[in-house]
């Protein structure tokens, strides 16, 4: 019979390595890949000899981190743009990032995408992330590099930089900041490059010039000729070095300003754009916002409020001000009633809620088995979806929870199940159940399908403005005339974003059926889509005309391609943390080793790429990278980093309440004027603040945000300081 050899005079052949990569990808534990290897062999007939260690197969899969790295590397020299994305979060208080590129053929007109895998980070600031894609980066070269294909030349990280065109994230202020960050690096990396190759094409008779005048700058800034001749030779040699800096990063700006207009457009080129799933929760929550204010602003009976055991224990039986502040900080309404029937129905920890239990008794009742909306998990469009569920389902929901109820042996309700139960009888939360679900059909599902669009992966994030457009016109087309959506005879042909059917046409339906019990269902509809319609225009203003992504040619947008959403980091960071539960041990390195090498189709890149002397590279550098102890480097320097927080957040106390200490001192020592008729408009400015000031500080003692005197700041001229003075002055003679 036919015999697969492991290994060859001790040596594991490179067919054998790609082979146990393979398998690592697909998911299986180190353990398993030997017994594997030997049922498929014996299912086809032959013998397996010799054996692989688990320590072995961990250093194989080593292989394919590097083997990825290196096909980034070369994938991103040869092609036209790349475009790149981001998104983080915590995993048991630690901060992770994941990144991704996608690179831009316009030959091939493809867009291949290439994760850079998971890391963590101190911090999610602006600049510490900027940091992380600059260490990401310059892995992908130093891999490079330091492999065969060097020979041919080595990388560069900032004309690997001058590539990047595009850049897409969530819409957070700090994601601004960091592209404001990366332009910065990039207009840098593209000035220097360019200085550089201006050196190196300039005659030496020509430079003088230049060298002299940068000579004599640095002379000037040192302090003259004799503070010059003072310094040490390594004062001296970090002089020089700056020299040469500055004549790189001049003529590097001559170089630029001398280019076409096109082609300087083009170095400068860095699109920011906001993802269409984040735009559209945001919008979700925007209308709901609006539609929760409502109530009160109309004089009408708010949503019945869901408050929590505690709350509800405070509400009852506590003093009036603590029923107050329990009041003031419970809510009611259909956010919240899906949040705890997601919670109820299909909680995200499979020991709590009914879970099964659900699911059978609408087996039993529909015949089929569903399951509730993910509002645990607070997945996109859940909310929405969750509520059409329960409109459409509500008769069947309320049956359940009874049923739920009369198997208890009390008979009664757990708190939570009694909110549920009140919400969904409750006729202003049934209100907003049925505009959360018509937005849903309305709106969420077509948007979505635009977004995916018919090729789902290769919609251009850069086109989608004139479906924002058609979007917010469709939307103020309801809030001018919602019978679109209320109407019996409701059409997908016109209330729908896309034309196309309902993606659940038993929501229109049940809603029709509800709404003639509820009184002001038109009402809080346009609410909602007023409140929505305000955040769209918000989060789609990078589509606004005459901005970055309207002005771009037919030519950048090819090379600037980003995809519509950012759910291959959404993705990346789930997958993560499912492997990190499954795995606790798992070392950063060997999961991005797994997921690189599959997500990056790294095994097709080593079949057509690589050869023995590539092969054998992967071998050294995994090697490298299992003895150097990265791991345990990584968890101390996050523990550093967290000593290193604390220091600085209590210098930052200290030096804050040094600060008032002295302020209240100093303020302490003013005469205050308790007699309003000696205050006039004749007293200067820096009296009136002094006097506020005093104010404030010993007498209008509240909380910050509760003080009757407003901050001097919010007084922008010397008429309003006199008021608010003589308004203090009169109730420290008139209150106790």
């Amino acid at each position: 019979s036919p015999t697969m050899v492991l290994k060859h005079k001790g040596v594991i052949p490179d067919s054998t390595r790609d082979l146990i990569r393979d398998l690592i990808a697909l998911g299986l534990k180190v353990h398993q890949v030997r017994v594997v290897i030997e049922v498929v062999a014996d299912s086809a007939g032959a013998a397996v000899k010799g054996n692989i260690s688990d320590r072995s197969v961990g250093r194989i899969a080593l292989e394919g981190l590097v083997a990825s790295e290196l096909q980034i590397a070369v994938e991103g020299k040869a092609t036209d743009g790349i475009t790149i994305s981001s998104d983080g979060t915590t995993h048991k208080n630690v901060n992770y990032d994941s990144r991704h590129m996608h690179f831009n053929s316009l030959s091939s007109s493809s867009h291949s995408r290439r994760s850079l895998g998971i890391h963590s980070a101190p911090n999610h600031t602006s600049k510490t992330r900027l940091d992380g894609w600059k260490a990401r980066i310059q892995s992908v070269i130093d891999t490079y590099n330091a492999s065969p294909l060097a020979d041919e030349g080595p990388l560069d990280t900032r004309s690997f930089l001058q590539k990047v065109y595009g850049m897409l994230t969530d819409h957070a202020e700090d994601q601004k900041c960091l592209k404001k960050l990366l332009t910065e690096w990039k207009t840098q990396c593209d000035r220097e490059v360019r200085g550089e190759r201006a050196i190196e094409q300039l005659a030496p008779l020509d430079l003088l010039p230049i060298l002299a005048e940068e000579v004599a700058a640095a002379v000037e800034s040192a302090g003259g000729a004799d503070a010059w001749a003072a310094l040490t030779p390594e004062e001296i040699d970090t002089a020089n070095l700056e020299i040469r800096r500055s004549i790189i990063r001049r003529l590097g700006e001559d170089a630029y300003g001398a280019l076409p207009e096109q082609e300087r457009q083009l170095a400068d080129l860095l699109v920011h754009a906001g993802c269409c799933m984040h735009k559209e929760l945001n919008a979700v929550k925007g209308g709901n916002a609006r539609m929760m204010k409502f109530w009160s602003l109309a004089g009408l009976q708010p949503p019945v409020l869901l408050m929590n055991r505690d709350n509800d224990a405070a509400a009852r039986a506590g003093t009036s001000a603590a029923a107050a502040r329990a009041t003031e900080k419970s809510c009611g309404g259909a956010v919240k009633l899906a949040e705890l029937a997601g919670a109820l129905f299909r909680h995200k920890d499979n020991k709590q809620g009914q879970q099964d239990v659900t699911r059978y008794f609408f087996e039993a009742a529909l015949g089929e088995r569903f399951t509730f909306p993910d509002t645990s998990n607070t997945r996109y469009q859940s909310y929405c979806e969750a509520a059409g569920e329960l409109v459409v389902h509500l008769e069947l929901y309320q049956d359940f929870l009874e049923l739920v109820r009369d198997k208890k042996t009390t008979g009664a309700f757990n708190h939570m199940e009694r909110n549920i139960y009140a919400g969904l009888y409750d006729i202003p939360t049934l209100t907003e159940l049925c505009v959360l679900a018509l937005y849903g059909q309305s709106v969420c599902h077509p948007y979505m399908r635009d977004v995916r669009g018919p090729q789902d992966g290769l919609t251009n994030h850069l086109d989608m403005g004139p479906l924002h457009e058609r979007l917010k016109a469709h939307m103020r087309r309801i809030i001018a005339d919602p019978d679109i959506l209320l109407a019996p005879d409701v059409s997908y042909a016109t209330a729908s974003l896309d034309g196309k059917p309902w993606e659940r046409p038993a929501v229109l339906v049940s809603v029709c059926e509800l709404t003639p019990s509820l009184p002001h269902l038109r009402s809080a509809l346009v609410e909602f889509f007023t409140g929505a319609l305000t955040t769209w225009e918000r989060f789609t203003a990078e589509f606004a005309p005459g901005g970055t992504i309207a002005n771009l040619s037919a030519h950048h947008r090819s090379l600037a391609w980003m995809p519509t959403t950012n759910d291959e980091n959404e993705g990346a960071l789930g997958s993560w943390r499912n492997a990190a539960r499954a795995a606790p041990s798992i070392s950063l390195h060997q999961h991005n080793a797994r997921t690189m090498y599959k997500t990056n189709g790294t095994s097709e890149f080593v079949s057509n790429s690589c050869g023995p002397a590539e092969q054998k590279f992967f071998r050294h550098r995994a090697r490298e990278i299992d003895g150097s102890g990265l791991e345990r480097k990584r968890r101390l320097e996050l523990a550093a980093e967290s000593e290193r927080s604390a220091k600085r957040q209590n210098d930052e106390r200290q030096a804050k309440h040094t600060r008032k200490m002295a302020r209240r001192e100093k303020l302490a020592w003013i005469q205050p004027v308790l007699d309003t008729s000696h205050l006039t408009l004749a007293r200067t400015s820096e009296f009136l603040k002094e006097q506020l000031a005093w104010h404030r500080e010993f007498i209008d003692t509240g909380p910050k945000a509760s003080k009757k005197i407003p901050m001097v700041k919010m007084l922008t001229s010397k008429e309003l300081r006199l008021a608010a003075l003589i308004a203090a002055v009169n109730r420290y003679n008139t209150e106790p």
